[in-house]
């Protein structure tokens, strides 16, 4: 008998991610295709087309009128294989003042950049049963209810787990509850939230640690949370989009505990660092949705974890609700809650035994970090932008706020090779948003997660369910994401994947509307990464490939291209 857990989170600290070794490619010599597969293109205005994919091209290109930068994306479409045999030539070319290599690996020290992320693995595997004694129906049960927690309550809360068969508890922190909300109404009954600060971390309750948790502070983060009303908290904000975080059924799966409609926060020194410099700022773990004769360490609720150090960091001499941190913390929750859902929805009613735990982490991360782009504008936060949420356009130049920073560092790697760091989130991140802003808005995250597959099908079968869908395929998808990001200076293009509308995009789902706002990947620091030299693409990944600005005239671009690359000309 196995056991398992799942844990998420999101953290302040850089962890390079290792790029395969890159090889510079010469462009110097012409491509020889023999004379066959020679294309004409003409190019009057902002222009996209494919050159071909996995095959020997010659393209003779006309800029008609306005002189134009031309661009050439390269998209490798295999999820496993690095592209090294790909190579461009072009006849003409003006040289730039910056030639940059390909980002080698690094080790990024801890940045200025408020909030970045990484996962920390643990066990995933589904406890197994003998299925065969399991009805095919979900069966309903009733439980007794079980005493609310009141403020002054103790608990002694199992903080980690010893890697061991039974997950017994390594670490303990003793907690009082310093919140409680009780039976607000929601579109899934009456809910309740209580909010427990550990003892060593709260004001006036003998707090060692750097900076303490305050009263104040506590009863932002719970009507944060949950409060009376509608379409005014985390809870409504995310359960209109993927439904409710537990119930009472549980699929015939046994070990899980009793659903009573309370969701616990415990505020806690994660990991005991005593960091105000970085760390994890908040995690959700399924071990405690486990009894205790399941998985030892269970605190048996449903529950988050949120860093007490990093949640009572100020920007100025005293707190305040409107700094950054607590605006953070609160986008986090909503991350750390589409994991919670996820949980439930996916991985306890929806999919098979042998699918459950087995949806690739990528897309869990992305949605979870598209539902902190939707909900910026409503807890009044940066958000994955950098920009103010008062502002639908895509804010100043130099940008040094947000997730696309770090996206433009490294925007050659895999989108799909999942290795937890900040890299990975921000591309996750960017692709979830150009889903957003060109699938259907909110409704693509809500269909990913009631599809029932587990990889790229599972994007693609939501975005198919859009009116602009189609019969897109995940190839299509990550071409038009490397267009959209190279257009996404420009406002609206005609009929082109776009990030950029100059201003605010509507969503709207379960009668709950999202404010989009509008992303030039431009407008950051650094900018995109754009190269003019050839090196190897990664699997599922773009490189951005510049043959010249200022451009006008005939230009001739040869192509070799590998079986699984495609090559699409931005002129712009």
């Amino acid at each position: 008998m196995r056991y398992f857990a799942y844990f998420f989170v999101l953290a302040l600290t850089f962890i390079g991610c290792t790029p395969p070794t890159q090889t510079a490619k010469p462009t110097t010599t012409p491509i020889s295709c023999n004379g066959t597969n020679t294309k004409s293109i003409n190019v009057d205005e902002t222009t996209v087309t494919s050159l071909g994919k996995g095959e020997c091209v010659d393209a003779d290109i006309y800029i008609n009128g306005q002189p134009k930068d031309l661009y050439v994306l390269l998209s490798n479409y295999s999820s496993t294989t690095i592209d090294t045999s790909s190579e461009v030539f072009h006849s003409k070319q003006i040289a730039s003042s910056i030639s940059k290599l390909l980002l080698q690996h690094k080790e990024l020290a801890e940045s200025p950049l408020k909030h970045s992320s990484k996962n920390r693995d643990f066990l995933t595997s589904f406890q197994e049963h003998n299925t065969s004694t399991i009805s095919p129906t979900r069966q309903q049960k009733s439980f007794p209810t079980k005493q609310k927690s009141v403020v002054g309550d103790t608990f002694n809360f199992c903080t980690d787990v010893n890697d061991n068969s039974s997950y017994s508890c390594a670490r303990y922190s003793q907690a009082t509850a310093r919140s409680t909300i009780n039976r607000v109404s929601t579109s899934y009954g009456s809910k309740s939230l209580v909010v427990w600060v550990s003892n060593d971390s709260f004001s006036g309750s003998g707090c060692t640690k750097s900076s303490c948790v305050t009263q104040e502070m506590v009863d932002f983060l719970a009507q944060s949370f949950l409060k009376s009303g509608s379409d005014n908290d985390i809870y409504d904000w995310d359960t209109s989009l993927y439904g409710e975080e537990w119930g009472s059924d549980t699929n015939g799966i046994s070990g899980l505990i009793n659903a009573d409609d309370t969701i616990h926060i415990l505020v806690t020194d994660i990991d005991n660092d005593n960091r105000t410099d970085g760390g994890v700022i908040g995690f959700f773990w399924a071990k405690d949705n486990y009894t205790k004769s399941e998985v030892a360490g269970s605190n048996e609720k449903i529950m988050f974890y949120i860093d007490s150090i990093l949640f009572s960091q100020k920007d100025g001499i005293t707190w305040e609700s409107t700094d950054f941190f607590p605006r953070e913390l609160i986008s986090t929750l909503a991350h750390e809650f589409v994991h919670m859902i996820q949980f439930y929805q996916r991985d306890v009613l929806l999919l098979s035994p042998s699918q459950r735990n087995e949806t690739k982490t990528w897309i869990y991360e992305m949605m979870a970090e598209a539902t902190e782009d939707l909900v910026a504008t409503k807890i009044k936060h940066t958000g994955s932008r950098g920009v103010t949420y008062t502002d639908g356009g895509a804010g100043d130049s130099l940008n040094t706020e947000g997730r696309y920073p770090a996206f433009n560092d490294t925007n050659t790697y895999s989108l799909t090779d999942w290795l937890g760091h900040v890299e990975n989130y921000s591309h996750v991140n960017a692709f979830g948003a150009f889903l957003t802003r060109n699938y259907g808005g909110a409704k693509v995250l809500h269909d990913m997660m009631y599809s029932p597959y587990i990889d790229e099908q599972c994007v693609v079968n939501a975005v198919n369910q859009s009116a602009q869908g189609g019969d897109k395929t995940f190839d299509d998808l990550l071409s038009e994401w490397g267009v959209a990001v190279m257009l996404s200076d420009i406002e609206s293009p005609n009929n082109l994947p776009t990030y950029n509308t100059g201003d605010f995009t509507s969503t709207t789902y379960n009668a709950i509307t999202y404010q989009l706002g509008s992303v030039n990947f431009f407008n950051y620091f650094p900018a995109p990464s754009i190269y003019t030299t050839l090196n190897d693409v990664n699997p599922q990944a773009n490189y951005y490939y510049k043959v010249g600005s200022n451009l006008s005239g005939y230009i001739n671009i040869n192509l070799k291209l590998s079986t699984n690359t495609e090559a699409t000309l931005i002129a712009k």
